[in-house]
């Protein structure tokens, strides 16, 4: 992102398989709101009392927020495209990325809140994920399978950084 930040930049992860729609929903949700960043996939993150509530009660995979929101979490992997250089990446940020670095969209959640930035559901034809094709070999590296599976580790790091971000701008 630091390299080409002046190019809109798409990631997904390797394992996800995509259907040949996708970076054309992509870029054209970025041609009608450029200051957003745009996901295939998103979780809402629940807030009750002003209170954001655990990672585990969120609405996953959440496909009724049609505007740009601060309340939707990108999951990166599956579809996201970051316009140019709308996260102003630089040196400064490798000291706090190296902090998230297994639960990246956890920073670019916090970055992108930090900067004022809406995330934007993009409806697509279903993208399919090697993790749900083979769930048994890959729980582990799903975020919210982590609390299903009772992975107690996993589970409080991903509430320590959920609650770290809830605590500066909830």
């Amino acid at each position: 992102m630091k390299k080409y930040r002046d190019y809109a930049i798409i990631t997904l992860d390797d394992n996800t398989i995509c259907m040949n729609d996708l970076i054309e929903s992509l870029y054209y949700s970025y041609l009608k709101n450029p200051n957003c960043i745009h996901a295939i996939c998103v979780h809402k993150i629940h807030v009750k009392n002003n209170k954001v509530l655990l990672y585990y009660n969120w609405f996953k995979e959440y496909t009724f927020e049609f505007n740009p929101s601060f309340d939707l979490f990108a999951i990166s992997g599956r579809g996201t495209l970051f316009p140019p250089n709308i996260l102003n990446m630089s040196d400064e940020n490798l000291n706090e990325i190296y902090k998230c670095i297994n639960n990246v969209d956890v920073y670019l959640k916090y970055i992108s809140r930090k900067r004022n930035i809406k995330i934007v559901w993009v409806p697509n034809k279903i993208s399919f994920n090697l993790n749900q094709l083979n769930e048994n070999n890959t729980k582990i590296l799903r975020l919210y399978k982590n609390d299903i599976i009772n992975n107690t580790y996993y589970i409080q790091k991903n509430e320590v950084l959920i609650n770290v971000l809830a605590s500066i701008f909830f």
